[in-house]
């Protein structure tokens, strides 16, 4: 994971894209700021893979990092024009994922 900056926009654009998603992580605030300016959108993502070594919605304690890290991220980034769409991670593992 590098800084993303108007370089990374100015490449996505010459390819026609104006839409960046972010695996298992969430860009800083300065990679928002160059995004509102240009005009792309972010899905991000909180911290999080549960789907090999732990599972999400089972009750264990990653539940509420997941948890305080999605409200972190849409407390912080959630009134930039970029942020579009934000999942909890990346490919969800468990019994009760969807119930979280």
């Amino acid at each position: 994971m590098g800084f993303i900056g108007p370089r990374s926009f100015t490449t996505a654009r010459a390819h026609g894209l104006n839409h960046l998603r972010f695996h298992s992580w969430c860009p800083p605030e300065a990679a928002f700021k160059v995004a509102d300016e240009m005009g792309s959108i972010f899905k991000s993502n909180a911290s999080s893979w549960a789907n090999q070594s732990t599972t999400i919605g089972d009750g264990k304690p990653v539940d509420g990092f997941v948890m305080q890290e999605s409200e972190d991220i849409v407390n912080t980034y959630g009134n930039h024009p970029s942020f579009c769409l934000m999942a909890y991670g990346n490919e969800p593992g468990g019994a009760n994922q969807m119930h979280i």
